[in-house]
């Protein structure tokens, strides 16, 4: 059975808010699933800063329970939710389908989460996906391995491959390690199926998850 991951992304005005405060936002919601709190280092468009909260839930039902905890709850959360809504340009939900966890090799606990969303061309998703797991299959032991999700709202056709890091610095030696095989024909199959794609690193501000 499927897990999944629900991303609830908010967009703050330049200036008038910080994606730090959904870390309380995420704690103040009594609810099982496990949660990941970041916030973006550097963004591929213009706009504020971005933070998610991301849900780990085991299985599509956990949609139905995460909405209905939030619907129960909405009284006690009302004014902190406004006050925040009223700090952003835009609040979006986005679910995911979990093909591959993180398995990660890192000595400390990691402090960065670099998310690479790539986009397949109309028809070929599920070569792209099989592309994406045969690499990460072939990651060597030592290696942290990427989580690898699918998107199943918004627009169809957009993989995520998101690694957890030590620091910024082990991003970038990350980033290097995976450009060094940009010439192979698995790289350059994949180049030819997909639309675009953009590397967007993300700070971890809490996380309860066991990566």
């Amino acid at each position: 059975m499927s897990k999944y991951i629900m991303n609830l992304v908010r967009t703050f005005k330049l200036g008038e808010g910080v994606p730090a405060l959904m870390v309380d936002e995420a704690k103040s919601l009594d609810f099982s699933a496990p949660a990941i709190v970041t916030a973006t280092m550097a963004a591929p468009t213009p706009g504020g800063p971005i933070g998610v909260i991301s849900r780990l839930l085991d299985d599509a039902t956990g949609v139905d329970s995460y909405f209905e905890a939030i619907q129960e709850q909405m009284p006690n959360r009302q004014e902190q939710l406004q006050e925040l809504n009223a700090k952003c340009t835009s609040l979006r939900m986005r679910l995911v389908k979990v093909h591959k966890n993180a398995e990660y090799a890192g000595s400390n606990s990691p402090k960065v989460l670099v998310r690479n969303f790539i986009r397949a061309k109309r028809g070929h998703l599920d070569e792209l996906i099989s592309i994406v797991e045969s690499f990460i299959d072939e990651i060597p032991s030592g290696r942290t391995k990427p989580a690898f999700t699918e998107a199943t709202t918004g627009r169809i056709g957009l993989v995520t491959i998101s690694t957890p890091y030590e620091n910024a610095a082990a991003a970038e030696e990350g980033y290097d390690w995976v450009r060094s095989g940009a010439s192979s024909a698995r790289a350059k199959r994949m180049a030819d199926i997909t639309e675009d794609s953009a590397r967007v690193p993300f700070s971890i501000l809490h996380s309860d998850l066991e990566i």
